[in-house]
């Protein structure tokens, strides 16, 4: 019961999705790609919208590599709008390609009033060149 008053309101929260062209990059290529936002069953006053980068292990262990886009927003929200952002990012040489023991993970939050956050994952494989 519990469990299904929960996810009610999850619902009507705003959710985040990283929209990207491609999940596989070289180094020194751009990825580009849209932050899709979708209202919640009431407006919601946004504040940041924040990107970082994750090396996630084989054991599912994470270390955090860079925080590639952080936006400070101030506008509402309206129940049910969609909203779009633009997406870019330079994979630098600096990073090491994906192998078996390790990818990469976009880790997306969208932080609104109250302190409530709408998380959002995509996979990143940086291959050799």
């Amino acid at each position: 019961m519990l469990k299904n008053i929960k996810n009610f309101f999850a619902r009507s929260l705003p959710n985040v999705d990283l929209v990207l062209e491609k999940n596989e990059v070289r180094h020194d290529e751009t990825i580009v790609g849209d932050f899709s936002i979708k209202g919640g069953a009431k407006q919601q006053k946004l504040k940041r919208l924040e990107c970082i980068l994750l090396k996630v292990y084989k054991d599912e262990s994470k270390e955090t590599v860079e925080t590639v886009k952080t936006i400070l927003m101030s506008r509402t929200l309206l129940a049910k709008e969609n909203a779009m952002v633009p997406f870019t990012f330079l994979v630098s040489k600096e990073i090491e390609p994906s192998t078996d023991e390790f990818t990469y993970k976009l880790h997306t939050n969208l932080f609104f009033a109250e302190n409530k956050v709408s998380t959002d994952h995509d996979e990143l494989v940086i291959v050799k060149e």
